[in-house]
C-alpha cells in the first residue's frame, strides 16, 4: 500500500537529518517513533504506524540543513528553505515522480524528543494532488537493546 511505504519512509528519513545555524542535538539511545497521517478529503481513518530504533551517536549532531535534506533524502526529495529558531527547524520538500509530492515541515525538538508536522501533497494519480497532514511524535526511551 503506498502510504504505509510512505510513512516507513518518513520514519526512516527522520531518523538521519541536520541544519546549518545551531547543530540539532540528540541523545543516543533507543527510540520510538509514531507517525500519523490524515487525508482530510478521503473518508478513511487516519494512517498511525509506530516504530522503534537505535539513534547512533553519528545520527545525534545534525545541522539543519543536512537534517532536513536526510529526512527528504529518505523519501527520496530534496529539501529547501531550512530554517532555524531555537529549538525548531523548518523546511520544504519536493519530490518528483513519487507518492508523497510535497511537503512543508515544522519540527521541534529536545535531546530526548521531537514533534514534527507537515501540510503534504500526495499525488493521486489522474485525480491530481491531494491535501494531507502529517504528525510525528518521536521520544528517547532508553538505551540501545540491539
Amino acid at each position: 500500500m503506498k502510504y504505509k511505504y510512505l510513512s516507513a519512509v518518513l520514519i526512516l528519513g527522520g531518523l538521519m537529518g541536520t541544519a546549518s545555524a545551531e547543530p540539532v542535538e540528540f541523545e543516543t539511545g533507543e527510540w520510538t517513533y509514531t507517525i500519523t497521517m490524515t487525508v482530510p478529503d478521503l473518508p478513511i481513518d487516519p494512517i498511525v504506524e509506530s516504530e522503534s530504533s537505535c539513534m547512533q551517536p553519528w545520527e545525534t549532531r545534525l545541522e539543519p540543513t543536512d537534517l532536513a535534506q536526510e529526512f527528504a533524502g529518505g523519501a527520496e526529495c530534496t529539501s529547501s528553505n531550512v530554517t532555524q529558531t531555537a529549538n525548531t527547524v523548518s523546511f520544504d520538500m519536493v519530490c518528483p515522480d513519487q507518492a508523497l509530492s510535497a511537503a512543508s515541515i515544522v519540527m521541534t525538538h529536545q535531546t530526548t524528543g521531537f514533534s514534527m508536522d507537515g501540510d503534504i501533497k500526495l499525488d493521486a494519480g489522474t485525480a491530481g494532488l491531494m491535501d494531507a497532514k502529517m504528525k510525528v511524535i518521536a521520544s528517547r526511551v532508553g538505551p540501545c537493546t540491539e
